[in-house]
């Protein structure tokens, strides 16, 4: 089978692979400065929108935006995955208010880190009717990959 990495809005050096609730994505490595188990995470009155709450990283506050099912996310180990410069860059993010602050991301499972050569042959991009933050739907070990810009997606929950 011939592969080739998938296309998308910039060229990456792999693929952190990870997993929310029964659905598996993948995101440019870039985009991630670390993974951390959530542990403790300080709820304040009246946030807005996907943001969960704030987990104290190593003595900084870092806002932490959670995607997974309210009703089942209690009952399962989780992972933050710390995107480097804040929402990828964007400009007046409602999490950020424009300035380059670290924002984490809520997953179930980090399945792993794949390279470009690992992955199957790109798609021709993903049908119309995703959401803009979805680059392309590989097929892999049976079932679908959604393969997202991890800023876009996370910028789209939280407005």
């Amino acid at each position: 089978m011939s592969t080739a990495p998938p296309v998308g809005p910039e060229v990456s050096a792999g693929y952190v692979t990870f997993r929310i609730g029964c659905e598996r994505y993948a995101t440019a490595v870039e985009m991630i400065r670390e993974v951390v188990r959530l542990d403790r995470l300080a709820v304040l009155p009246a946030m807005a929108g996907a943001l969960a709450g704030v987990l104290d990283l190593r003595g900084e506050p870092l806002p932490v935006v959670d995607a997974r099912d309210p009703r089942r996310a209690l009952d399962r180990p989780a992972y933050v995955l710390v995107l480097t410069g804040g929402l990828g860059g964007r400009e007046g993010s409602p999490l950020t208010g424009g300035l380059d602050q670290q924002t984490g991301f809520v997953v179930d499972e980090v399945l792993g880190v794949l390279g470009c050569a690992e992955l199957p042959a790109a798609g021709d991009g993903p049908p119309r009717a995703l959401p803009a933050y979805v680059v392309d739907v590989l097929r892999l070990d049976g079932g679908p990959l959604f393969v997202v810009d991890i800023g876009r997606m996370v910028t789209a929950m939280a407005g």
